[in-house]
């Protein structure tokens, strides 16, 4: 994307066969589904990029892998659903803030494993839905918003897997795939501090 441009309009690159994409730094303004369905492989984001819009790369099935600078601080609802199964790497930068719901939803049998930096503060349902492995760092003791619920799955999806492995300030836990008390756990933390006895 060359240098001036500010903003890319909806659907914009929608279809399309490109390979690679680079944001010029002028970037600031990216409508939804802006690359869903093209063929891209690998995205570099520009420095003034501070969000990844609704949609954003909706069925992008050939995306390699994923790094998210600092400066991006949300990603919204379905950015990146479905995720790819080419998909080798999920980076995340410590700087962002938010992830959205069903932004990063993988397929059943998943076995990546995402570390999540301790700027995290919320995380929208299935945000980060059958990933094999979550890594996480507590902000002050605190867990970010939303996590059991984000890498929750639904029910129809646990015949595919049995559990989630989860590891919270070096303490490792399975959790079942499926987590009918997802709910009720995110509640609880969100006004508590983390207790590694409590889960």
């Amino acid at each position: 994307i060359p240098d001036g441009v500010k903003t890319i309009g909806a659907r914009a690159f929608m279809g399309a066969h490109l390979n690679t994409v680079i944001f010029s730094d002028s970037v600031t303004d990216i409508e939804e589904y802006a690359f869903s369905h093209s063929y891209i492989e690998h995205v570099v984001f520009g420095k003034t990029t501070s969000y990844i819009g609704e949609n954003m790369f909706t069925n992008c099935l050939k995306l390699k892998d994923i790094k998210i600078p600092s400066q991006i601080k949300k990603i919204c609802d379905s950015a990146f659903y479905p995720i790819s199964s080419k998909l080798t790497e999920v980076e995340f930068s410590d700087g962002i803030e938010e992830i959205c719901s069903n932004a990063f939803r993988f397929s059943p049998g998943a076995e990546k494993c995402i570390t999540l930096p301790s700027s995290i503060k919320k995380l929208g349902k299935l945000g980060l839905a059958n990933v094999g492995h979550i890594n996480v760092t507590t902000r002050k003791g605190m867990l970010p918003e939303g996590l059991f619920g984000a890498i929750n799955a639904s029910s129809s999806e646990s015949k595919d897997r049995v559990i989630t492995y989860l590891t919270i300030d070096g303490h490792e836990y399975i959790l079942p795939f499926y987590n009918a008390h997802a709910a009720e756990m995110d509640l609880y933390f969100k006004f508590l501090p983390f207790d590694p006895k409590r889960i």
